[in-house]
């Protein structure tokens, strides 16, 4: 759950427009850049891949709270 008044940055995907009506939603073009003055989504995204790699690389089973992430 994200508390109210939570400041949200993500990519410009058109998916995380539906949150303009709760959050404040700080899109990242990443055709201009990777990160402005305030944040950067690589982190994130990184940590995204090597989840997804590693359940499709290396491990037969993830539990279902962690497959929710994917």
């Amino acid at each position: 759950m994200v508390k109210p008044g939570t400041v949200l940055y993500a990519d410009d995907n058109t998916t995380y427009d539906a949150l303009d009506a709760q959050f404040e939603v700080n899109p990242i073009n990443h055709s201009e850049s990777y990160t402005d003055d305030v944040a950067c989504t690589n982190g994130t995204e990184g940590w995204f891949s090597r989840f997804r790699d590693a359940k499709i690389g290396q491990n037969y089973h993830i539990a279902g709270k962690y497959y929710a992430f994917i």
